[in-house]
């Protein structure tokens, strides 16, 4: 009796485990292909890129492919932006694209200038940074941990 227990018991919690591993399953399958494209122009029709012409950061022309928004790429490259800038507009004719050049790794007041002068009067609602420091994660900046938000700004 004491061993059909043990053997019922055990049967219960390896399905319990499981299920559990199934729920796991099928919810990075919702969130990894499933789940519906967030709209990113309610955040503003205007998103900042750093570090756009080289790797993750030219993947930016996504951005504007998929989601129709206007792009503003920081990089330090004038021929490289050149180049980026075209490739996107030949994909989505109907955004703007602007570039601005600043090293990053220089001084960070002139180059945080510098792009304040370059976004004057622009709803901005995404800013991906590719260059310098980053957050250890992707996340969407409201949403993002203030502290950690503190960390990288200083």
């Amino acid at each position: 009796m004491v061993f059909q227990t043990f053997v019922l018991l055990s049967t219960v919690l390896d399905l319990l485990y499981i299920c559990r591993a199934l729920m796991e399953l099928a919810w990075w399958v919702w969130d990894s292909f499933l789940r519906p494209m967030r709209n990113l122009k309610e955040y503003g029709p205007w998103a900042i890129v750093t570090g756009p012409t080289d790797g993750i950061g030219k993947e930016s022309n996504r951005l504007a492919r998929y989601h129709g928004l206007n792009l503003v790429l920081v990089g330090r490259n004038p021929s490289k932006l050149s180049l980026v800038s075209t490739e996107i507009l030949k994909m989505n004719r109907s955004i703007e694209v602007r570039r601005i050049e600043v090293d990053l790794e220089g001084d960070i007041n002139e180059g945080m200038e510098k792009i304040r002068e370059g976004i004057e009067g622009l709803d901005i609602g995404i800013w991906i940074n590719n260059a310098g420091t980053g957050y250890p994660y992707a996340t969407f900046l409201h949403e993002a941990d203030e502290e950690l938000v503190a960390r990288i700004s200083e």
